[in-house]
């Protein structure tokens, strides 16, 4: 483990039985039932939340120290430099786990705070997205839908590189598809809700509109294959 690089790791044993722990009101539970009924949006968004770039995760470090042991888990600091420690997390049954989960405390920057995507997405656009994107995109990850659609944070960064290396990126843009080679499908914003799909290349000297909804291009399955 580098002294540079603080990192949270959690041990399991899938060869014994955990350690119960008991809760507030009494009840025993292991470790791994207390995980897997944890919500984890709410759980995610609060370490997303925390700021962490690396050199500064002591934070999200404390955080998850905190989080660790409350739910019954032997949690050891260990001292990186500075204010920086990696954390160590076993149980009193398997001080010495045959298997240890190792992962990064800090993140890359630059800070951005969790938020909605849809609702991201329309604040940094200033307008409303057509029907039906909002919940194709929550679709995505449940039916496997092929192609990249972009999340907010690649919709936003993407706007940002475009303006500087494509000659014909357009400020109505509204980019939410990457084809790849740097070629985008997208929105305008002065369409919206009811925007077109337009195609915009990288390397081509005009922007085509290719399907007339964005009702058009769901039903449009070459789009996703």
């Amino acid at each position: 483990m580098s002294s540079k690089d603080a990192r949270c790791q959690i041990t399991w044993d899938g060869r014994k039985k955990r350690s119960p722990v008991r809760t507030d009101k009494g009840t025993l539970i292991f470790p791994s039932a207390i995980l897997s009924s944890m919500d984890a949006v709410t759980f995610t968004r609060q370490l997303i939340d925390i700021e962490s770039i690396s050199g500064n995760e002591a934070a999200v470090g404390n955080y998850l120290y905190g989080e660790l042991s409350r739910l019954g888990y032997i949690t050891r600091k260990m001292p990186v430099e500075g204010d920086r420690f990696n954390l160590l997390a076993t149980t009193a049954e398997e001080p010495h786990p045959a298997l240890v989960f190792s992962t990064h405390l800090d993140t890359v920057p630059p800070f951005i705070p969790s938020s909605e995507d849809a609702a991201r997405i329309e604040t940094f656009f200033g307008c409303a997205m057509p029907e039906g994107f909002t919940e194709m995109r929550g679709l995505i990850g449940i039916y496997r839908i092929e192609g990249d659609h972009m999340p907010a944070d690649e919709m936003i960064a993407t706007v940002e590189a475009e303006k500087r290396i494509n000659p014909i990126w357009e400020d109505d843009l509204v980019p939410f598809y990457s084809i790849g080679n740097g070629d985008h499908l997208c929105f305008r914003k002065s369409e919206c809700p009811n925007s077109g799909v337009y195609f915009v290349p990288h390397d081509e000297p005009r922007i085509t509109k290719t399907h007339s909804t964005f009702s058009d291009y769901l039903n449009d399955s070459a789009w996703f294959y």
